[in-house]
């Protein structure tokens, strides 16, 4: 898939996610949240020969863009945001975010994609 279409896929899974939300479904809306997450990671990854399977190449993809980017904060906060969107697929399965944690971890989301995106020199807008 191109990668503008990806990106147009990204958008598609935060608007799902907007809806689910909106409509009381946490569940639902975790994953398509997470799912945007995941396919950044995979645009990261791919474009690079990297793999993108498993939660350990995530943290591979994250670390290896660091060495290419070395340190700096939009990189550190990779990692930190990361871990809120972790959050957002572990509920899409146990559903156990209160409602408060879930509007405070929508943007980090949003937040590490973009920054995610930014650093491997793509757009989601």
């Amino acid at each position: 898939m191109v990668t503008k279409d990806r990106t147009s896929v990204i958008q598609a899974l935060f608007k799902a996610s907007d809806r689910a939300f909106d409509a009381g479904d946490n569940k639902l809306g975790s994953l398509k949240l997470w799912e945007a997450a995941e396919c950044a990671l995979s645009i990261a990854a791919e474009s690079r020969g990297w793999p993108c399977q498993t939660v350990d190449d995530h943290f591979d993809i994250l670390e290896r863009l660091a060495a290419e980017n070395g340190a700096n904060d939009d990189v550190d906060l990779l990692g930190s945001t990361y871990q809120a969107a972790g959050y957002f697929r572990n509920n899409a399965d146990y559903d156990f975010m209160e409602d408060y944690v879930i509007r405070g971890g929508r943007p980090l989301v949003r937040q590490f994609v973009d920054g995610l995106l930014d650093i491997a020199g793509q757009s989601a807008s």
